[in-house]
């Protein structure tokens, strides 16, 4: 779990270039499963999913940036890259540098403005 004043400085640093509204999702999942067949063992399957994203909101655009790296410089890294897309109205994709980080950039209404019928 992500430290209350490290969310607190990233969702700032998302919002810095007049986001209406920002979000951080953080992920860890360790997954262990045996496979059987035939009461003998098939396989065995460990997975590790971590990492976490910051969407923001402006008007009807949303950016959304991810990133492997959860140190609390790789997080401010990644929700200012969030910002700058937002606030410029363009993203792009970048992989350079091994920098973890992906960007996707898109029009629609956020949640808060979809009709209640659409939401779950």
């Amino acid at each position: 779990m992500i430290p209350r004043d490290i969310c607190q400085r990233v969702l700032e640093k998302a919002a810095s270039t007049g986001a209406d509204y920002a979000e951080l999702f953080a992920e860890h999942t360790d997954n262990h499963a045996i496979n059987m067949v035939d009461s003998r063992v098939d396989s065995i399957d460990d997975t590790l999913i971590a990492g976490a994203s910051v969407r923001v909101f402006k008007g009807l655009r949303s950016v959304t940036a991810s990133t492997v790296d959860t140190s609390l410089e790789g997080l401010l890294r990644c929700a200012a890259q969030a910002a700058e897309a937002l606030g410029e109205g363009t993203a792009e994709i970048s992989t350079s540098g091994c920098s973890g980080i992906s960007i996707r950039c898109r029009s629609f209404p956020p949640p808060w403005a979809m009709p209640k019928r659409w939401r779950f």
